[in-house]
């Protein structure tokens, strides 16, 4: 699978997007996306700049967890962002970033869909996932990097990886022809600055609606384990703060951070 030409690509981005965003830098290999803009001079208010990698040596998931980037497999891409002011539910960035690549996704015709907090699901597999880092030093006017890992193509070593559901897909299995790299790049990187955008301006709210459309988790029996222990139940949504609903023994619990997976037979 051929690399991501920065210039064409700077060009293909719809023209409110390109606006916004101050440079588009592409690697064939380095540590991590994310680590790199976080090291970066802040874009300014409302503007963000882009870091797409072939390969990353040291690619992070959530928890410190390792995100396997083989070269050209994959989709290694980071997205600096600086809000007008510090948004109300700040922290739901990840789940507004989430709904927006399912549509980039969808799109294509791939039917994506989300696992709560930051995972893309894909023909049940984990498809790709979302890493939101705040800049340290931005209180005023912060800003967050938001790290998107795609599977694109993992051929015959998919079928020997596992994730926290279990299983790995990748966006070949959705096609007969995958889409062009660079034309998937285009397509997430206008999602992801425009949600950016939406968020920075309106907050959570345009999103909550959308998720349960995309909602992987929503009637399967899980196992959140939180700082507090583990909860089991079944999942029925988010709230309006963009919090995990599970019902066990009748009433509903709101979980904000926790690490979520299907007890055994949950679907």
């Amino acid at each position: 699978m051929e690399t991501v030409n920065g210039d064409l690509l700077y060009d293909a981005i719809n023209g409110d997007v390109r606006a916004r965003i101050d440079d588009i830098e592409i690697f064939p290999e380095i540590a991590s996306t994310n680590c790199y803009l976080l090291d970066q001079p802040s874009p300014g208010r409302g503007r963000c700049r882009i870091a797409i990698a072939d390969h990353q040596t040291a690619g992070r998931g959530q928890r410190g967890n390792v995100w396997e980037s083989p070269l050209l497999a994959g989709l290694y891409l980071s997205c600096a962002y600086t809000f007008e002011e510090t948004p109300q539910h700040f922290s739901n960035v990840t789940l507004a970033i989430g709904i927006a690549l399912a549509d980039a996704l969808n799109e294509f015709g791939a039917h994506c869909k989300l696992k709560w907090p930051n995972d893309l699901i894909l023909h049940n597999g984990k498809l790709g996932g979302i890493l939101t880092e705040t800049q340290q030093g931005k209180e005023e006017s912060p800003t967050v990097v938001v790290g998107v890992g795609l599977n694109l193509d993992f051929g015959e070593r998919r079928d020997c990886m596992s994730s926290g559901i279990g299983r790995v897909s990748d966006l070949r299995q959705a096609f007969s022809v995958l889409p062009d790299r660079s034309e998937i790049s285009q397509l997430l990187i206008e999602h992801t600055v425009t949600a950016l955008a939406s968020f920075d301006a309106d907050g959570f709210s345009p999103f909550h609606d959308q998720w349960h459309q995309f909602d992987w988790l929503h009637g399967k029996s899980i196992q959140v384990v939180t700082a507090a222990g583990e909860i089991d139940g079944i999942a029925s949504g988010i709230d309006d703060d963009g919090a995990l609903l599970i019902v066990r023994d009748g009433a509903t619990e709101r979980i904000v951070s926790g690490s979520v997976s299907l007890q055994k037979g949950g679907g």
